[in-house]
Order: structure tokens, then sequence, then C-alpha cells
């Protein structure tokens, strides 16, 4: 009974072990090392492979230190550097140099090592195997803990960029913007600047080629938050274009450089809509041509936003004067840009049939939907584009004609002339024996009378 229950507890064991790193959060790091803010310039590893018993010779072991002022890399980076006390696999520990850079971010970074072949340094310690240094190769790393006083933030943390783009092209916008910070009250003023117009990236479409740019107005804050100490701090951005009258809130946080975009760039600021569907066949020897449709704009709600685009054309090529000859399952794809969308949630819709798409606009980027037409649309579609009309339009009803049947061009008069038939003589014959005429109430009236005598023997 011992041997069989110890066996089973074994076996849980061993199943329960590896689920505990499972359900255990666990902290990005190269190689099992922790690392930890112990100042506003230092970070302390431990853990992993570090070792803890580095000679007296060895200066600041498992420290990394921030070098020069902070801003010694480009685009406001800063570069850490130290020496790990590590575990080669010996009774004696390996020195491994290692390389840290943040950037406007306390909470993580990217660890990097080079092997340089160095020999044994103090104490007879020798640089660690190639192995280790390339198991350091771009890795990024959680620092955990708050990096301490505000002198820890650098010039690049302490500023902000403002981003706006125009709506316009580049020739049509102001050739300067003025920008206004005010404090969290959105009353007091703290600093004016003015911005000249920059480039802003080409506006061409697919479908639009443009040779035009847009325009940007980019002001720099060098100095955001002096007496902030080590909260976060509110300010309203206001401007004489674009930004609107009521002014845009942003919160600069401690310790990150504040980056902020209003508007979009012109090329972004699209909703693209593809219209798509098929149809079994045609009997048209000539081209037939499809669109320009309309794509309509609304709100969540469905409220018009009065920007309405139009699509491309898309032309079948006909049959070459072979008209008994049957086409089938022709794909039909047309595009609409609807141009200067916001960022929101909308919807796109097809004038002239029921079909509406959600769709969600993110800054930055374009946003695509594609609305599919059901086989009844698709016919009514077919059938506009051979009669030269719109979609929803009334005289796209379907005739004998528009059928795709080899054989339509001689049934479709024997077809007809049945039915004109059969119409003339209901309306001439059968029509006016349907018809009663109704009792009259006059005392007079012989109908009234007999009428009369009924109803009082019921």
């Amino acid at each position: 009974m011992g041997r069989s229950f110890s066996a089973v507890a074994l076996g849980f064991i061993l199943v329960a072990l590896p689920l505990i790193g499972i359900f255990t959060p666990e902290i990005a790091h190269a190689n099992g090392e922790t690392y930890t803010w112990t100042s506003n310039t230092t970070i302390q590893v431990t853990a992993g492979n570090t070792r803890g018993d580095a000679p007296s010779t060895f200066t600041n072991p498992n420290v990394l230190t921030r070098q020069g002022n902070g801003t010694t890399l480009p685009g406001g980076k800063e570069f850490f550097t130290g020496s790990f006390y590590y575990d080669s696999g010996s009774s004696l520990g390996c020195i491994l140099t290692v390389q840290l850079v943040i950037q406007g971010n306390n909470s993580q970074g990217d660890v990097s090592a080079t092997y340089s072949g160095a020999s044994a340094g103090g104490g007879g310690v020798g640089e660690c195997s190639q192995a280790i240094y390339n198991s350091f190769t771009a890795k990024t790393v959680a620092i955990q803990g708050t990096r301490s006083g505000t002198a820890g933030e650098t010039d690049y943390q302490k500023s902000g960029d403002i981003t706006v783009y125009s709506n316009t092209t580049y020739g049509a916008a102001p050739n300067s913007m003025n920008f206004t910070l005010k404090d969290a009250t959105g009353k007091n003023v703290i600093r004016t600047d003015n911005a000249a117009k920059q480039d802003g990236g080409p506006m061409s479409t697919p479908q639009d080629p443009l040779n035009e740019h847009a325009a940007k107005y980019v002001v720099n804050y060098p100095n955001m938050d002096p007496a902030s100490g080590t909260s976060d701090t509110t300010y309203y951005i206001c401007g004489d274009y674009i930004i609107p009258a009521a002014c845009q809130q942003i919160t600069k946080k401690y310790g990150d450089h504040l980056t902020v975009v209003i508007g979009d760039q012109p090329v972004n600021a699209i909703i693209k809509t593809t219209v798509t569907f098929s149809y079994q066949g045609r009997t048209t020897d000539g081209d037939i041509t499809f669109g320009p449709y309309t794509i309509k704009l609304t709100d969540k709600d469905g409220n018009d936003l009065n920007n309405a685009a139009q699509t491309d054309t898309f032309t079948v090529k006909g049959l070459g004067g072979s008209e008994n000859t049957t086409v089938t399952n022709n794909t039909v794809s047309l595009i609409a840009f609807t141009r200067d969308v916001a960022p929101g949630d909308y919807q796109v819709c097809l004038v002239g049939t029921t079909e509406c798409r959600p769709v969600h606009k993110n800054q930055g980027s374009q946003a695509e939907v594609t609305i599919t037409l059901t086989d009844a649309e698709a016919r009514d579609a077919v059938i506009a584009a051979e009669n030269g009309n719109g979609l929803g339009d009334s005289s796209n009803t379907p005739t004998c004609e528009s059928t795709p049947d080899n054989n339509a061009w001689f049934l479709c008069p024997i077809f007809n002339g049945v039915s004109n038939f059969t119409d003339w003589m209901y309306s001439n014959f059968l029509q006016p024996f349907l018809y009663t005429a109704p009792i009259s109430t006059s005392a007079n009236d012989s109908s009234f009378k007999v009428w009369s005598t009924f109803r009082v023997y019921g």
C-alpha cells in the first residue's frame, strides 16, 4: 500500500512541476536574470547565471551604469554598460560585458553583448565564452522597480513633439501654424510657438495618382514637466489650423517622451471600399460597363456624413459578334476611396441597394471594407449595366430579353406575344364578368325589394 501511494504521489509531482511555470508570471529577461532600478543611473542584475561571489578586484559586478548624459545615442536613447560575474560552468566565474539601451521607457530595454576574445582579467577571471555572449544578442528585457528622482528624466524624456497633419494639399495649406500650450485648467498659457509648414508625404492612391503632397506642422517642447515631480502632467494643445477651437487634451507621462499626432496623413485618412459580385452568364455581344457606383459614408448610427465617393468602372468585353454565345462566371470588382475620414466607427453603404457594412478607421492607416452583392442584387446590376442605368433604377425590371438563354432571341417574341394576347383576353372578356354591381338601397329597386324580403324571413 505504501509503495503504491508513493508511486502515485511521485507521478503527481512529475506532472505538476511543469505546470507551475505555466501559471507563474515571469518577467522577460535574457537568460533568467532580473533587472531592477537601484537609482536614477544604475540597474542591478541578479538571479539567472549571475554570481554574487565576484573577486574583490571586480569593480561593481552585476551593475549597469548610465553613460554620459543619457542622450549619447540618436533619438534620445540612454546607454548603460556593466560587467556580470557569470557562471562559466566551472568553479571560477567569467566576465560578461553587457550593454543595455533604453529609449523613453523605463520599464524595458534592449540588452546585447559583444565577444572580444580578451584575456583573463583581475583575479584570473577571464572573459566568458562566445557561446555565452551569443545568448545575449538582441534581447529585450523588463526592468523592475521605479527609477528615482526628477533628474532621472533625460532631456529627451522631458520633451514632447506635437505633429499636426493638414487635410488639404501642401499648396493649399498655410505656410505656418500657431501652437499654444496651456496648463491643466485649459486657461493659462504656458507658451506659444509658430511652426513652419513641412512636407507631410504623398497623397496619391492607386485610384488617384496625384503628384501632390500633404502638409504637416511640428513643434517641440523641450521641458514639459520641470515641476511635476514624478507624476504625469495634463496639458491642452491649441492651434489656429486643424486643431478644434476647444483645444485637445494631452497627458505627459513622467519618464516617457511625449509624441502626439493630430489628424492623419491624407494617404491614411481614407476608407477603401470594394464592391464585388459575380453572375452566371450574358448573351449580348457588346461591352458591358459597370459603375461608377456611389458609396455613402454614415456614422455608426446611420446618419449621413455627406462624404460620398464614386467607384471606378469595370468593363466586361463583348462577344465579338457571337451573340448566341454565353459568357459565364464573370467577376466584377469596383473600388472607391472615401477621403478625409477621421479615426472612428462608420458604415459604408452602396447606394441603390440595402447593403451597408460597419468599418473602423484607425489613426495612421487606411481602413478597408468589402461589399459582396447577393445573387439577386448581382442580376439587377447586370440588367442595369446592359440598360445603361444605375443601381436601384426602376427601369432595371428583368425582361425576357435580359435572360442569359441562348434561345431568347427567337423564344422571347413568342412568349411576349402570348403574354400580351392573354392580357388582352383577360381585360376584354373575363374581367367584365367578374364585376358585380353593388345592391341599391332605393326602396323602389327590385333587387332591394327581394333582399328585404329574404331579410324578413331570415
